[in-house]
C-alpha cells in the first residue's frame, strides 16, 4: 500500500488497484479515532467529498448485502457490494482484515470485514460467489486488496481455533511454546488463489495492526479503548 495525502489528511491506498472511476482509501490512526460515527464520519465525508457513505452493523458472520443507494438503516452484514455510482461503502476494523474486491470489467466492487470467524467460515469465498452471481463477474478479472490487519506475528490462538483453520486444509499455522499462530492474510490469499483469483491480481499489504501502533488502531493491543480504522471504496459518477 502507498501513503497518500488528500486535502491535508493522510490515508493509505492499494498500489495495484486503480481505475479512473474507482475511489478507495484506508484511514490512519493519526487522523481518525472512530470514523464510523458522529462528527468524525461527517469530517471523513467532507475530506473525501463523499455524498453517500454506507456502513454496516458488523457481526463477524458471512452475510453480504448489495447496496444500490442509501439504506433506511444500517444493514446487518460483514460485506457490502455495489455497482452503483456515487455510493461509497465502508467497513470498520481494528485487527480484522479489510478486504477490497474490484471487478474493473463489470464495474462492481465489494468491501469486506473479515475477522477470524468470518475467514474460517469462508466469507471471502462467499463474496466471490456473490460477485459471480449478482454482477456476472469473472473471477479471473477480479482485483483484490488485503488491507492492514493482525499478522501471524501477533495472532496467537488456542488449539480449538487452530483446529478449525486446520480443517480448511491451510498450511498457515505454526506452533510455538504451546500457542498456535495463524497467518490470517495468508489463509485468505491462498484460498482466493485456489478459487481462481490470479496471484498477480492480489495485493497483500502485510501490515500488522498490532505491531504498527503508530499507524493503526488495534483491539488486541488497546482492548476496549481501541478506535477503528475504515476501508472505503466507491465508483465515482461519470461526468
Amino acid at each position: 500500500m502507498k501513503r497518500v495525502v488528500i486535502r491535508g489528511v493522510p490515508f493509505l491506498q492499494f498500489e495495484n488497484i486503480s481505475s479512473s472511476l474507482l475511489f478507495h482509501a484506508f484511514t490512519l490512526k493519526q487522523a481518525f479515532f472512530n470514523p464510523g460515527d458522529g462528527k468524525e464520519r461527517e469530517r471523513l465525508k467532507e475530506v473525501l467529498l463523499i455524498d453517500t457513505l454506507v456502513t454496516a452493523s458488523q457481526v463477524h458472520g458471512t452475510r453480504w448485502v448489495v447496496v444500490d443507494g442509501p439504506p433506511g438503516e444500517k444493514p446487518v452484514a460483514d460485506a457490502l457490494l455495489t455497482a452503483q455510482r456515487g455510493v461509497c461503502l465502508g467497513v470498520l476494523v481494528a485487527d480484522c482484515l479489510p478486504l477490497l474486491f474490484v471487478d474493473p470489467v463489470k464495474e462492481a466492487l465489494a468491501v469486506v470485514h473479515a475477522g477470524w470467524r468470518g475467514v474460517v467460515d469462508g466469507i471471502h469465498l462467499e463474496v466471490l460467489r456473490a460477485m459471480e452471481t449478482v454482477f456476472g463477474s469473472q473471477v479471473s478479472d477480479l482485483l483484490v486488496g488485503i488491507g492492514p490487519g493482525i499478522g501471524e506475528c501477533c495472532f496467537a490462538v488456542g488449539e480449538e481455533v487452530a483446529r478449525r483453520f486446520a480443517r480448511r486444509g491451510t498450511r498457515r499455522i505454526r506452533e510455538k511454546e504451546g500457542y498456535f499462530f495463524v497467518d490470517l492474510p495468508g489463509v485468505v490469499q491462498d484460498e482466493l488463489e485456489e478459487y481462481g483469483v490470479k496471484k498477480r491480481n492480489i495485493e497483500n499489504s502485510n501490515l500488522c495492526t498490532v505491531c504498527h501502533g503508530e499507524m493503526f488502531h488495534s483491539f488486541r493491543r488497546e482492548k476496549e479503548l481501541a478506535g477503528r480504522n475504515i476501508l472505503l471504496a466507491g465508483w465515482q459518477k461519470r461526468d
